[in-house]
């Protein structure tokens, strides 16, 4: 038995050593393999850096020989005129010392020609350098080539078809910011005025696909005319009114849609941009809201808000920093109030259709269309002696601004030069340090940025005043740029002034909402109000009966309206 088991042992044994054998032989046969692969992988990597260096050395070595034979030929021509000149000079004939001294002159005589040819000629060759730069796309390394050279001061006319090339290719490559400096600091003529309209559709087309419909609507609008810029802003506005629609706002997203053409059915072609992430359930409901049957029966109430709007009166009185204007049924003016700078030189106007203020300056409107001013006249604000068909007039506190019946706008003073795109208005306001508009269907747009209003509001009246600005919407309720404003309802005129904003309701009572308390003033009237002005410091109401009724501040008499009634004759 014990024989028996040490056979045994020695048989297991003898197992379990062929088994760590076998074990020991794989294991060193995927060791093996591992190896092979990672030599195999590594032989593939050498011999892909093998043949990126031989490439590279291939490459140095083509500019080796051929740096190498420009040196060549340069060292002949130096050689050549070197002995030249020491045949000339008989140099060979004098010391060796002199020879020497001679050769270094001649050369550092040649040297210094050699580079002074290059500094001059290397601007231009790297003009040339940053036109290929822009062509093949690389526009950053090209403007940065520009920019410096522009800062040592080189020729800017001999820029300009570079910077040509440059602008155009910046706005490709949708770098915006560079491309607008570029086009500031160029001189205006056909071909910047062609690039800074395509500046301007590119970067409207940027801002709508990245889904910024207020700011893209407002481009396109300045440049209705110019390839497909229309249909552009209409899709805006189909795009404002998904998003107003789906924050809740059905009628204010109707509101949106009245007078775009084809409406219905632009919708449907927008709606994916806005509303592709949403389920089918809410496209649906989408589509089926602004069907054009719901489209027309809105555009029929907007109609009839219109035409409420348009009956209240509008310049029958004004109202300036210190003065007083008021508009009689002839056709003449009265005025109260400061006259320092000859604001209040109005009694020979006749034929007065509408009257405005600034801070020192009055302004009349005619019957024929032109238009007047007297006053202060320091930022140009009085320079309308040229203006015709003028249908509409307003003022801020330094400027002037008139409509024309063909729904541009002309305007001078402090800010003319920020509204001169303006088109298609249908009415003009101003206030403080801006000047507002209305167009299209109801759409505002101010000359200050701070008071400018989102582009999905329509409105049927404006007011502006620095950075503020007030409007009523189609169902007659107020909508401002404030925070905390006051939450009026069934308003049909707007008034906003440097202490406040001030309405007059459908039932003719004033109301105000004054930013300080201690400028606040009880407009206590029992007489129907049709219209207010306000001067800041002083508040002027017109009411149905004519009469003018002045509250606030009468240092300089601008309150002394009690006696006027601008229905007589």
């Amino acid at each position: 038995v014990n024989g028996q088991s040490v056979a045994a042992r020695k048989v297991a044994s003898g197992e379990r050593a062929s088994n760590k054998k076998t074990a020991h032989t794989h294991q060193n046969r995927t060791v093996q393999g591992k190896a092979d692969v990672i030599q195999s992988k590594n032989a593939d990597i050498s011999n892909k850096t093998n043949k990126v260096f031989g490439r590279i050395g291939k490459s140095i070595l083509k500019i080796l020989q051929f740096v190498g034979l420009f040196l060549l030929l340069v060292l002949d021509t130096v050689v050549s005129i070197v002995k030249k000149f020491n045949r000339k000079l008989h140099v060979f004939r004098k010391s060796e010392a002199t020879t020497i001294i001679t050769n270094c002159a001649i050369l550092t005589i040649i040297v210094s020609c050699l580079l002074c040819v290059y500094l001059m000629k290397k601007p231009s060759m790297d003009v040339e350098r940053a036109g290929k730069l822009a062509a093949n796309g690389d526009a950053l390394e090209a403007l940065r080539i520009v920019e410096k050279l522009e800062r040592k001061g080189f020729d800017e006319t001999k820029l300009t078809k570079t910077k040509l090339i440059l602008l155009d290719k910046l706005i490709e490559a949708k770098e915006f910011d560079e491309a607008r400096d570029m086009l500031a600091s160029m001189d205006k003529n056909d071909q910047t005025d062609a690039l800074s309209d395509r500046f301007d559709y590119e970067y409207a087309r940027y801002l709508y696909e990245k889904g910024e419909y207020s700011q893209a609507a407002q481009m396109f609008y300045q440049m209705q005319s110019y390839m497909d810029s229309l249909d552009y802003y209409h899709n805006c506005y189909c795009a404002l009114a998904i998003k107003v629609y789906l924050d809740g706002q059905e009628d204010q997203a109707m509101n949106l849609l009245t007078e775009i053409p084809d409406a219905a059915n632009r919708i449907q072609n927008v709606i994916m941009n806005l509303a592709g992430e949403q389920d089918e359930e809410v496209s649906a409901r989408i589509k089926e809201t602004f069907n054009e049957e719901n489209i027309r029966q809105f555009e029929q109430r907007v109609l009839l808000m219109t035409a409420i709007n348009e009956k209240a009166p509008k310049g029958r009185i004004a109202a300036g920093y210190c003065h007083t204007l008021g508009l009689k049924a002839d056709g003449t003016v009265y005025a109260a109030g400061d006259n320092m700078y000859g604001q209040g030189n109005v009694s020979g106007w006749k034929n007065v259709v509408q009257v405005a203020a600034g801070a020192y300056h009055s302004v009349a409107l005619f019957k024929d269309g032109t238009v007047a001013a007297v006053g202060d006249n320091t930022n140009h604000q009085l320079e309308v002696d040229a203006w015709t068909d003028i249908v509409a007039i307003a003022a801020s506190g330094y400027d002037t601004i008139g409509l024309k019946s063909d729904g541009t706008v002309v305007a001078c003073g402090m800010h003319a030069d920020r509204v001169s795109g303006w088109h298609g208005v249908t009415m003009v306001t101003g206030g403080a340090y801006s000047l507002g508009c209305l167009y299209d269907k109801g759409y505002m747009m101010a000359s200050h940025a701070g008071a400018q209003m989102d582009m999905s509001v329509v409105l049927f009246d404006l007011a502006v005043c620095g950075n503020v600005s007030a409007g009523i919407l189609y169902d007659g309720s107020l909508i401002t740029n404030m925070d905390n404003a006051p939450e009026w309802t069934n308003i049909v005129s707007i008034e906003v002034s440097s202490t406040g904003i001030f309405a007059i309701d459908a039932n003719g009572k004033v109301r105000s909402y004054f930013y300080r308390a201690g400028d606040s003033v009880d407009f206590n009237l029992s007489a129907e109000a049709v219209e207010i002005a306000s001067g800041g410091t002083h508040h002027v109401v017109l009411t149905k009966d004519g009469r003018v009724y002045s509250f606030g501040d009468n240092e300089f008499g601008q309150l002394n309206t009690a006696s006027w009634n601008l229905q007589e004759g």
